[in-house]
């Protein structure tokens, strides 16, 4: 259930982290432009520069929380599980450390 909410959570970072970086301004005037009077809109709530700086912060703020979600679900899927068939079958098999259950050993040529 842990993994399922942090899969949702990742999902919402995701498009917000995809958002607030195609709104910044690049040379070419970004995508903020495009949208129909968005970007003259933010830059009339924030300020020219305060745009820019809002936006950056949100960047920086959500990259952070992406990278903490991204370590929080590794955690949550189980970092101890085995990642192989080979590894799960020696897991199940007890250890043969008796002599009956040892190879047989290989003669010495000379």
């Amino acid at each position: 259930m842990l993994f399922v909410i942090l899969i949702v959570i990742h999902i919402i970072i995701s498009i917000l982290l995809t958002v607030s970086i195609l709104l910044q301004s690049s040379k070419g005037g970004g995508l903020s432009g495009a949208f129909g009077g968005l970007g003259g809109a933010a830059q009339t709530m924030f300020g020219g520069r305060g745009t820019a700086t809002f936006l950056s912060k949100a960047t920086s703020i959500l990259a952070a929380l992406f990278m903490i979600n991204c370590l929080g679900m590794v955690f949550a899927s189980g970092l101890n599980k085995p990642t192989s068939a080979v590894q799960e079958e020696l897991q199940r098999t007890p250890a043969k450390t008796s002599q009956g259950n040892a190879l047989p050993a290989v003669p010495e040529t000379k």
